[in-house]
């Protein structure tokens, strides 16, 4: 998988999550989505999806980032 795939996913199915949840007021919580994002990581690792590499590389995302 690409960074870019697996940022695109992270944005479709774990963002709305995270605005649910967190930005209720309309205001992104980056602290929430960058530990979001590292939780999310590991686990697309621990599953295969992504192999240690990737996963320790991978910088944040612009959704991510403030």
């Amino acid at each position: 998988m690409t960074r870019e795939r697996a940022i695109q996913i992270f944005i479709d199915h774990e963002i709305p999550d995270i605005q649910n949840k967190y930005e209720q007021d309309g205001i992104p919580d980056f602290i929430a989505r960058r530990e979001c994002w590292h939780d999310w990581l590991n686990w697309m690792c621990e599953n295969g999806e992504i192999n240690y590499n990737q996963a320790k590389d991978w910088d944040l995302p612009d959704c991510c980032d403030s």
